[in-house]
């Protein structure tokens, strides 16, 4: 589960104009990483503990500094993408086993006043509300049944939803804004077209 996964995604921007690029693992977060980024995409927390050793040793998390960094980002007038896993995904968004550390993503969007909580949305397609640039010309949003969490948000519009829960969420933040997503699935794909082209393209249009 890294942006190696999202290659329809990184070409649905490139052929927006934009150079994709990433932060390599093991690498901080930075004000400097982050400088003149038109978007930047928050990949969930996951890591992968060995049976027999110290599970701490693969605690992954963001630190102080890296949040500090993200929030930063967007009081500046940036467009941060948050997003959630309740499983690791592999092989164009199949779905495989438990992530454990989905709640630690609330570490970063708290800042934002965004909440993500236990329950799962059991469905495979948010429907778009309302009249948004991000969801101009599309429906619905493609998504792994039972692998999105539900989330709260303290003020924003809600772009798209399962039932009565929010699944898609525009949140402003300082300068910027936070675009929400209930579930990492969203920008990925298992099929050719993706689904959820269209969805992309308005969001590399949204960030310029």
């Amino acid at each position: 589960m890294s942006p190696a996964g999202l290659l329809g995604l990184g070409m649905a921007l490139a052929w927006e104009g934009f150079d994709v690029d990433m932060i390599p693992y093991g690498e901080p977060v930075t004000p400097e990483a982050l400088a003149d980024a038109d978007l930047v995409v928050a990949l969930p927390v996951h890591d992968y503990p060995s049976p027999g050793y110290d599970d701490s040793a693969y605690d992954e998390a963001w630190t102080s500094t890296e949040l500090d960094a993200l929030e930063s980002y967007v009081l500046d007038g940036g467009l941060l993408v948050l997003t959630n896993t309740d499983r690791r995904l592999k092989y164009l968004n199949l779905a495989y086993d438990g992530n454990e550390d989905w709640p630690d993503v609330n570490e970063l969007a708290e800042r934002f006043g965004v909440h993500y909580q236990a329950g799962l949305l059991a469905s495979t397609t948010a429907t778009v509300t309302g009249n948004h640039p991000l969801t101009q010309g599309v429906t619905s949003i493609r998504m792994i049944e039972s692998n999105g969490h539900r989330f709260t948000v303290e003020e924003g519009e809600v772009l798209a939803v399962v039932g009565s829960s929010p699944a898609v969420a525009i949140v402003p933040h300082g300068a910027g804004e936070v675009l929400v997503l209930a579930d990492l699935g969203m920008l990925g794909a298992a099929e050719e077209p993706p689904a959820n082209r269209h969805f992309w393209s308005n969001l590399g249009e949204y960030a310029r």
